[in-house]
């Protein structure tokens, strides 16, 4: 008889097991990408919308007290910063969707999440949503919250932050997981 070539069960069931090994240990590192993926396309719209608000602002310096970049209105406040549809120092929902769909350029589309500790059912297809609400840890409602829902984790969920009164643009997690 001759001898056949292939391979034993025992070199097959080390080999697995091998295998299971390095899958065990690079597993987080590939999670890991991905929640850095994450979190370089919120800071990506953040540095795009720091860009509009100082193009904006450039414009409002001109002479423009209410400026179109994407042909949304909006409106400046006394330093130039956009405020949204109104001059007040509040930040509203609309003047926060004014404020995405104007200063970004070819922006996603919005959803709405309607409260503080849950979602809308017609935000949970969407990538965005915005909130205009207070967060805890907030003093004041001059906030515009722009929050990447698909990269939700047990965490929070990334999102960029808008201060309509000095037009700083900063991340940060959204505290609630929808």
């Amino acid at each position: 008889m001759g001898r056949s070539n292939g391979f034993t069960l025992i070199e097959l069931i080390i080999v697995i097991v091998i295998l299971g090994i390095v899958a065990v240990t690079a597993a987080p590192k590939f999670l890991s990408f991905s929640n850095d993926a994450n979190q370089a396309v919120v800071e990506s719209y953040a540095g795009g919308l720091s860009t509009g608000v100082t193009l904006f602002r450039s414009k409002w310096q001109l002479g423009a007290k209410q400026s179109s970049v994407n042909g949304y209105t909006v409106v400046a406040n006394e330093q130039g910063t956009p405020t949204g549809v109104a001059d007040d120092d509040i930040a509203h929902e609309s003047d926060c969707q004014n404020i995405w769909q104007d200063l970004l350029a070819d922006p996603p589309s919005l959803a709405f999440i309607t409260g503080l500790d849950g979602w809308s059912a017609a935000f949970s297809g969407d990538e965005w949503g915005s909130s205009a609400s207070e967060l805890s840890g907030e003093t004041d409602d001059i906030y515009c919250h722009f929050v990447l829902a698909s990269a939700a984790t047990d965490d929070g969920v990334p999102m960029v932050i808008y201060n309509i009164q000095s037009g700083e643009v900063t991340t940060g997690e959204w505290p609630y997981t929808p």
